[in-house]
């Protein structure tokens, strides 16, 4: 048999459950908070290491790209460093310089890495003609900032007035942006 129960005892009984379920649920969102705090603090130490970011060091070939975090964003590159400084590189100036719109006559994939690249820190970088083209970009001159890339059998990068002049492959492209980016 079942011994019976006033209200005021089930009342009691009640309350004293909800109390210690109410007990476990904020020692349990206590105790979370308190282990992911510890976790994420523990992690910090290997993302604020100049070598390494989220687990990728430094100078990282990842899906066939070189990968350097600068400033706090990642930077990917098809032309390892110590390559890419066989380019002769006569630049004074830095990412900082630029200001306004910045213009870049290359093909697709040297326009794409310095896209890539600089886009972080410039944020109107678009298609243009330096002297006459095929294509339906608009034609800048050096008192515009332009970038102008063509093939060549030196590498080199220089800058007249405000045009840089990238010539040779893919390794004066990104030997002008590891300049530029303070990487070498």
């Amino acid at each position: 048999m079942k011994k019976i129960i006033s209200k005021e005892d089930l009342e009691k009984k009640k309350s004293r459950s909800k109390m210690i379920g109410g007990v476990i649920l904020i020692a349990l969102l206590l105790f979370s908070s308190l282990g992911y705090a510890f976790y994420s603090s523990s992690g910090s130490q290997s993302s604020s290491d100049d070598n390494q970011d989220n687990g990728i060091e430094q100078g990282s070939f990842v899906n066939g790209r070189w990968y350097y975090l600068v400033s706090g964003n990642d930077h990917l590159f098809q032309t390892y460093l110590e390559l890419a400084r066989k380019s002769e590189v006569n630049l004074d100036k830095s990412v900082n310089d630029f200001s306004g719109a910045l213009y870049v006559d290359a093909d697709e994939t040297s326009f794409a890495e310095i896209k890539g690249n600089l886009g972080y820190y410039i944020g109107n970088i678009r298609r243009a003609c330096y002297g006459g083209c095929d294509e339906d970009y608009p034609e800048k001159t050096c008192s515009d900032n332009l970038i102008v890339v063509s093939e060549s059998e030196n590498e080199r990068v220089y800058e007249e007035e405000n045009c840089i002049f990238i010539e040779g492959s893919m390794n004066s492209v990104d030997a002008f942006l590891y300049k530029i980016l303070g990487l070498y």
